[in-house]
């Protein structure tokens, strides 16, 4: 992670394996985050109000609290807890006409499924 303390912007590449890198720029009330290569989308996850959560990276859980965009877009975010540990939770992404779930697939990975997130953990 490299922190640009004249901004009080931190970063982190990830390697997505099959999409390419991927950078999340930090700010204490926004995530944005976009491919290093290809076309140029832009996600940004902003707070609205005052931070809840300390160790929350955006501060709050709390859905009326969160603003999301795509390339400028709105998007809604309903986070909600997961089952894989006390910490872990999963999001609902609602996006024009598509549901998206993201979760956690164990301690270090995630799984980002088209669908509901009731549909994760069906047998």
């Amino acid at each position: 992670m490299n922190e640009d303390a004249g901004r009080g912007i931190a970063s982190l590449v990830i390697d997505t394996i099959l999409y390419g890198d991927m950078i999340l720029n930090y700010l204490d009330d926004e995530i944005a985050g976009s491919y290093t290569e290809g076309p140029q989308t832009i996600v940004r996850i902003h707070r609205v109000g005052h931070r809840t959560r300390k160790k929350t990276p955006i501060g709050t859980r709390t859905t009326s609290s969160l603003r999301a965009t795509i390339d400028g877009r709105t998007i809604t975010l309903n986070p909600g807890r997961a089952r894989l540990f006390k910490r872990s939770y999963t999001i609902d992404i609602r996006f024009d006409e598509r549901i998206l779930a993201l979760s956690a697939k164990d301690l270090e990975d995630s799984m980002l499924l088209d669908g509901p997130k009731k549909w994760l953990f069906r047998f």
